[in-house]
């Protein structure tokens, strides 16, 4: 194999473990039914960590009508749009950044733990944070996956 190659499969190992460390942490930090308050609730913390203006226009303007219209959201394909908003929130805070990365690292360490991790998240809440606040305080020179 060449140097390339070699790069181009860990870029698009590396892709592959970030799509599911979303998957994983929206798991865990995104509620299972999204009613009115809980949408309110995402856009002040948006405003709060100012990643709602980091948003597109589209997307904030999609958060600020379904809070104000509906009163639970029953439709899949709403719910998915609404999901990715929240999660962009979630992930511009330090808890956020804190579980993705935590995520990222376990998948990096132990590529078996992904069924787990699926199955499992609650439990391991702590490490995930721990891994991740850990990941976050080194400088950016020590930062390693794993």
């Amino acid at each position: 194999m060449t140097i390339i190659s070699r790069i181009i499969e860990s870029l698009e190992a590396s892709s592959h473990a970030h799509e599911i460390a979303k998957k994983v942490v929206s798991k865990i930090l995104i509620p299972p039914i999204l009613t009115r308050s809980i949408l309110q609730k995402y856009i002040r913390k948006a405003i709060r960590n100012r990643s709602w203006y980091r948003l597109p226009r589209i997307k904030r303007a999609l958060l600020y009508v379904a809070s104000k219209t509906l009163d639970r959201v029953r439709s899949i394909t709403l719910r998915r749009l609404l999901e990715e908003i929240i999660l962009e929130i979630e992930l511009a805070g330090t808890m956020g950044k804190a579980i993705y990365y935590g995520v990222v690292i376990l998948i990096k360490q132990t590529p078996m733990l992904i069924k787990t991790l699926l199955h499992e998240t609650k439990q391991l809440l702590n490490k995930l944070l721990f891994l991740g606040i850990n990941y976050l305080n080194n400088p950016p020179i020590y930062r390693m996956y794993g």
